[in-house]
C-alpha cells in the first residue's frame, strides 16, 4: 500500500501558485487564447539549482493574423510584478491566422517567460500566479 500511494503520487501534476507542468488556460479574449505553464529551467552551469520559469503560448483561433498587445503579471504573497501596467510587463506579438507561440528554456520569444522563483535563493517572494492584463488584439 505504502509502495502504490508514493508511486501514484509520482504521476500528480506538480504545481507551483495557479501554474503547473501543463498548459492552463489563463484567459480567452475575441478568438485570441493566452495559456501559461511553468517549467525548471537550468539557467547556468554555476546554478546548481534550476529556476522555476512561467511561460505563456497564445493561440490564434482566428482566420486572420492578429496583433496582441499585453502585460503578463506575475503576483506574488509579497507584492506584483506588472500590476501596474508599466512598460517592463508590456508586450506586443502577432500571432498568424489559426496559429500560436510559445517559449521553452531557450528563451526565444520576448516576453513570454518570465522567472518566478530561483530555486538556489532562500527567502525570495512566494508566487501566487500569472495573469494577463490590459489585452488589445488588432
Amino acid at each position: 500500500m505504502f509502495l502504490f500511494l508514493m508511486s501514484s503520487g509520482f504521476f500528480m501534476a506538480q504545481s507551483l501558485g495557479n501554474l503547473t507542468y501543463e498548459w492552463k488556460l489563463v484567459q480567452e479574449t475575441d478568438g485570441v487564447q493566452f495559456f501559461a505553464k511553468y517549467q525548471e529551467c537550468k539557467m547556468s552551469e554555476q546554478s546548481p539549482k534550476p529556476f522555476d520559469i512561467a511561460f505563456l503560448k497564445i493561440v490564434n483561433n482566428t482566420n486572420k493574423d492578429v496583433q496582441v498587445a499585453y502585460n503578463f503579471v506575475t503576483e506574488y504573497t509579497e507584492g506584483c510584478n506588472g500590476c501596474d501596467g508599466g512598460d517592463e510587463t508590456h508586450f506586443t506579438q502577432t500571432i498568424p491566422a489559426n496559429g500560436s507561440i510559445e517559449d521553452d528554456c531557450n528563451f526565444t520569444q520576448q516576453g513570454m517567460a518570465h522567472s518566478v522563483r530561483n530555486q538556489n535563493f532562500k527567502g525570495g517572494w512566494n508566487f501566487e500566479k500569472v495573469s494577463i492584463t490590459n489585452v488589445k488584439i488588432d
